[in-house]
């Protein structure tokens, strides 16, 4: 079943644009040498809030990736965070068109 990580986030006043190159350059080629791993998409919320958005194959892959995932975003991206949640769960409806 597919598993989704929901990050929701707040950066320091200013540091958007900073926050999001980090993640394009730096974190999704992390993230797609991580087996499981499908797809991330970061959504602007507001001027210093947004949410990104990792779509795994099984929980197990989400599960497997998150150690290191977490230490990455922990030394490089939680100087820009005023606040960071990050829940996850399966994906129980999905439709694309």
């Amino acid at each position: 079943m597919t598993y989704v990580s929901v990050n929701v986030f707040t950066v320091q006043p200013g540091q958007m644009d900073a926050c999001v190159a980090l993640q394009r350059n730096a974190f999704l080629p992390l993230l797609r040498q991580q087996p499981g791993f499908l797809s991330l998409e970061v959504v602007q919320t507001g001027l210093d809030t947004g949410v990104g958005i990792l779509w795994w194959a099984s929980e197990e892959a989400r599960i497997a990736a998150t150690p290191g995932l977490m230490a990455w975003v922990e030394q490089h991206l939680d100087p820009f965070f005023v606040a960071l949640v990050n829940p996850a769960g399966p994906v129980v409806l999905s439709f694309r068109i």
